[in-house]
């Protein structure tokens, strides 16, 4: 049932009564406004004017949304928070949204410009967890130069839980996964999506990601060339993908110029010799292209050979298997 309040500060406000007992620290409070709708704010402490006869209650400044003038009344909510162990939230609940996202997709929108879509995301500070909420979609207009992957981050709101395009980053340098905080992560910020920008500049287009897969239009790096026996490749570890130890996609081309040749590729480590086998190029002119699917490991390699002599292999990513921690899986 609501309860009139009365607004005093954008953490601030009042109810009529002593009501201070419901409003104990940590409670999740829904404040509706008359033209804005509904924030999320959290209890910090109340206290009874008896004077007045009123409750002032205070919301904790660094996870609420700032109050507005036209606050007309507030719900409690009936889930007492965990202080202790005198609430009714076990911890280990809380620890159950470790690694939550729902929406909060990223996607292409221009050349220069990429999009996040409406959505709620698990985000750790280093101190406590948090459930962050993108209210709405957010274009963002990176500075960004060529011919280089992207990774796009959430840092610590400043508006308590709410996201907006100031609070997302870009930097090249890759996140990597926090088993305990159950995501991507790099400086304290969280990872949600990647981009890669083509050989003049623009972001590569029609990139985007849902709850399982990130699919994407990149074209092919250089000519690998296998020998007859397995070996790691690319050899420095380049293999164009955002992130080491994931299962990807690849359109895989390659072909001969000198003779027919049967082509291999397995992941690295695998002991079996026949692992992935490609059609054979059955003429010395051949090229062909197959689409497979394997997993690239922390150097970001995976192996091939070519039976009897040498046979190239050009590589083009096509779509990435999100792992736990980036995926809408928990």
């Amino acid at each position: 049932m609501a309860i009139l309040a009365t607004y005093v500060a954008a953490n601030q406000f009042r109810v009529s009564g002593d009501l201070a007992s419901k409003f104990d620290p940590g409670r999740a409070i829904l404040a509706y406004h008359t033209n804005y709708g509904s924030k999320l704010v959290y209890t910090d402490y109340a206290s009874y004017d008896s004077t007045n006869g009123y409750t002032n209650i205070y919301t904790v400044q660094d996870e609420s949304e700032n109050l507005l003038s036209d606050l007309g009344s507030v719900d409690i909510s009936s889930v007492k928070p965990d202080t202790g162990g005198l609430g009714n939230v076990p911890v280990e609940l809380l620890w159950m949204f470790r690694g939550l996202r729902k929406g909060a997709y990223v996607y292409y929108n221009s050349d220069t410009t990429f999009k996040i879509n409406k959505g709620y995301i698990h985000f750790n500070d280093g101190l406590k967890d948090k459930i962050l909420y993108i209210p709405g979609t957010l274009t963002i207009t990176p500075t960004i130069s060529s011919d280089l992957w992207y990774y796009i981050y959430i840092n610590v709101p400043t508006n308590g839980i709410v996201v907006t395009s100031s609070d997302i980053s870009i930097t090249t340098t890759a996140p990597v996964l926090d088993y305990v905080k159950q995501g991507y992560y790099s400086v304290g910020k969280r990872c949600i999506g990647f981009f890669r920008t083509d050989t003049v500049g623009p972001i590569i287009t029609y990139f985007y990601m849902d709850d399982l897969i990130y699919t994407w239009v990149y074209g092919y790096g250089a000519w690998i060339t296998g020998t007859s026996s397995y070996v790691s490749q690319p050899a420095s570890g380049t293999m164009s993908v955002p992130l080491a130890n994931a299962r990807y996609l690849f359109n895989v081309h390659y072909g001969d110029s000198a003779a027919a040749r049967q082509g291999y590729i397995r992941e690295t480590g695998d002991p079996d010799d026949t692992t992935y086998q490609l059609t054979t190029i059955t003429t010395s002119s051949q090229k062909t292209t197959t689409a497979i699917m394997v997993f690239i490991d922390a150097d970001k390699q995976l192996s091939i050979k070519s039976a009897g002599a040498n046979l190239g292999f050009l590589f083009g990513t096509t779509c990435l298997f999100l792992p736990i921690g980036l995926s809408g899986q928990m």
